[in-house]
């Protein structure tokens, strides 16, 4: 299985440790080795000059058998294969044939190791429960199915397989602890982190007895194991397990080795999880410039390590860096393993999270829909991965105001994450979150701070327990959405607490001019309006929007959000005209950036109303609040707050007009 023993006695029944995964799967288990020809691509007859390695034939369906072998040395027909496997095992008594390639002497990969696994299991069915080769060949399909994405049967065969060896050769036997980490495995692999934490946590420990504590099996159990502890959000004792796992590989086989370099970018990505930007980075650089200089800057295993680069970028505001990165890995996977393998996916997925963070939200969504359907059909809808993913399409689309769409997405991810990881699990309350800044736009507020209240209250009791001071970057990225919710409601000198201190933890995580930390500025700035301190608003806003304009752009939608909040602090403090003019552009850059229906849009442009009103531009003031109003009706419903507010910010105008009307419509 992946991530299995290498050194087994059951040896054709495991694959080669397992490559890295990319920083967007930080938390999930890892990912089995693909090599270069793992599509099996057909190669065309008439097209190809290849012939089959085996019986020198160019007639036929002609594949690469998924090892390292290229051109005709790689290229068989599969019955060839299967004969010659077949041969292997019945005259000279050796299965090796069945798995791996004699050649370059790497496992088989995608259809022609299922073909030929499932081959060797017809022809071990006949055989008693519990014969040796049964049971083996039921290993081998177990492995076949988890490199083509059929976990739930490669979980099924693992279970048979272990409780066979158990009780045949006893739990301390060497195919047993095999069986056993196999179905550690193939538990991280459907999401079932708590199995498989218990489960490998009782096989490191008698492997520790067994093996000692740097054996590389020991090691191996214990990089799966510590990866476990991340999916469960145990991110300081997951790193505590990857770094010893590092330090000891180190020392057995030096930094250059493959298994030491996969450890490696498992530690930075442990400690992006954990917000040591820096230190991730300069960490995955140095693994970058290893494997360039021993496999090639092309090479599968460099293009990996550099797609997580890529995304570390992105977490460090440094789009630019991260973009360009991102676009030569994905062009290079794409020659090299396609564009429909899994890693070229991830690679895409980090595009998305890229471009999504640019504000570029469409292009974002364009790319993630089909790979969220293409995860759910792998996997399954309720795997936690397919959740994850789910969750941060529903945030695109929130973005994107596709807010019923959104909602039905979270509100499936939180309710199956519920009874996959429990309600205290840190992505279930992240979900949360993501539903508490959904019902903030769909204008439920009080809906909003209940949601963000629970889960920012859970974190708290997180961190303390822990001993985390001042916050981990989870709760207080939580915060500052409670904050929000808070200003919302009229509590702003509650929220403008709660925002200092995130402000306090994000600058010294991310730095003062982080777009995390500046968007917590601006909601600090409308937490302060709102409490009547203008001054400090004010020169907070502009400060802002001065920062964010450098960092994301002028017309990023992060941007234009904070423009809105400096024009309210310039109406507020009774400069009139001067807000109704750099409302007027805000509200064209806005309806540019984001549509005319957007609710970003319908606020700022109802904000623009009452500056035009106040300013004494009464008809145009009117007529703008009356097409405002109308949209957000038809858009954000009558009861929306946007739209009560927009309704009462007409009536103001209308009475400034001596129109008595507009007393009906003051709130």
């Amino acid at each position: 299985m992946p991530g299995g023993d290498e050194a087994s006695a059951d040896a054709e029944a495991c694959p080669p440790a397992a490559l890295p995964p990319t920083a967007a799967d930080a938390h999930l288990p890892p990912r089995p080795l693909s090599f270069p020809n793992t599509d099996t691509a057909l190669l065309e007859d008439e097209a190809c000059e290849c012939r089959c390695i085996i019986c020198l034939d160019t007639e036929g369906k002609i594949v690469q058998k998924g090892c390292l072998c290229r051109g005709d040395a790689g290229a068989v027909h599969v019955a060839c294969l299967i004969e010659m496997a077949s041969h292997a095992s019945d005259v000279r008594g050796t299965f090796r044939p069945w798995w791996a390639c004699g050649v370059c002497d790497t496992t088989y990969g995608g259809p022609v190791k299922l073909t030929l696994a499932e081959t060797r299991m017809s022809r071990a069915e006949p055989l008693p429960e519990g014969h040796t080769e049964r049971t083996r060949a039921k290993l081998a399909l177990s492995n076949a199915y988890e490199a083509v994405g059929k976990y739930a049967e490669a979980l099924l065969l693992d279970e048979e397989v272990y409780a066979v060896w158990r009780v045949q050769f006893g739990p301390d036997h060497h195919r047993t602890m095999t069986a056993q980490h196999n179905l550690g495995y193939s538990y991280t692999r459907m999401g079932r982190y708590t199995d498989a934490e218990r489960v490998l946590s009782d096989l490191h420990a008698r492997r520790v007895l067994k093996l000692g504590a740097h054996h590389k099996n020991t090691l191996i159990t214990q990089r799966v194991l510590g990866r476990t502890f991340g999916a469960l959000g145990q991110y300081r004792k997951s790193e505590e397990i990857l770094l010893a796992v590092w330090e000891a590989r180190k020392t057995a086989v030096g930094p250059d080795d493959p298994d030491t370099l996969i450890s490696a970018l498992d530690v930075s990505l442990s400690h992006l999880r954990l917000g040591k930007h820096e230190e991730a980075a300069a960490l995955q650089r140095e693994t970058i410039a290893i494997a360039t200089r021993v496999y090639g800057a092309g090479h599968h295993t460099t293009l990996l390590m550099s797609e997580a680069l890529s995304d570390t970028y992105n977490v460090q505001a440094k789009y630019t860096e991260a973009l360009a990165l991102n676009t030569r890995v994905i062009a290079s996977l794409t020659d090299l393993i396609g564009g429909d393998h899994p890693n070229t996916a991830e690679a895409t997925w980090t595009r998305a999270a890229i471009l999504g963070r640019l504000g570029r939200h469409s292009e974002a969504h364009a790319l993630q829909v089909p790979i969220v359907a293409k995860v759910q059909a792998d996997l399954g809808p309720e795997h936690p991965v397919s959740l994850g993913k789910l969750s941060v399409l529903a945030g695109t689309e929130i973005e994107l105001g596709l807010l019923d769409e959104a909602e039905r997405r979270l509100e499936c991810a939180l309710a199956a994450l519920g009874e996959t990881l429990g309600p205290k699990h840190p992505e279930y309350m992240l979900v949360q979150a993501a539903i508490g800044s959904l019902y903030t736009q769909q204008g439920k507020y009080a809906e909003a701070e209940t949601v963000l209240r629970a889960a920012y209250d859970e974190h708290v009791r997180r961190d303390d327990a822990e001993g985390v001071v001042g916050g981990s970057l989870p709760t207080v990225i939580i915060a500052s959405r409670l904050g929000h919710a808070s200003c919302l409601l009229g509590r702003c000198a509650e929220a403008a607490a709660l925002h200092e201190g995130s402000i306090g933890v994000l600058g010294s995580v991310f730095g003062s001019e982080h777009p995390r930390t500046l968007l917590v500025n601006g909601l600090l700035a409308a937490a302060l309006l709102g409490s009547g301190d203008l001054d400090r608003a004010a020169a907070l806003a502009s400060s802002t929007v001065h920062s964010l304009g450098t960092v994301l752009g002028a017309t990023h939608p992060k941007t234009l959000s904070v423009r809105r909040v400096l024009g309210a602090t310039m109406l507020a403090r009774g400069k009139c005209s001067a807000a109704a003019a750099h409302l007027t552009t805000t509200v064209a850059m806005t309806t540019a950036a984001r549509g005319a229906e957007h609710l970003d849009t319908l606020h700022a442009s109802t904000t623009l109303g009452e500056a035009l009103s106040m300013a004494d531009q009464i008809p145009e003031a009117v007529e703008l609040l009356r097409t405002t109003v109308e949209r957000l009706d038809q858009t954000a419903g009558a009861a929306h707050p946007l739209t009560l507010s927009g309704e009462s910010a007409l009536g103001a105008a209308l009475l400034r007009a001596g129109d008595v009307a507009g007393e009906t419509l003051l709130r």
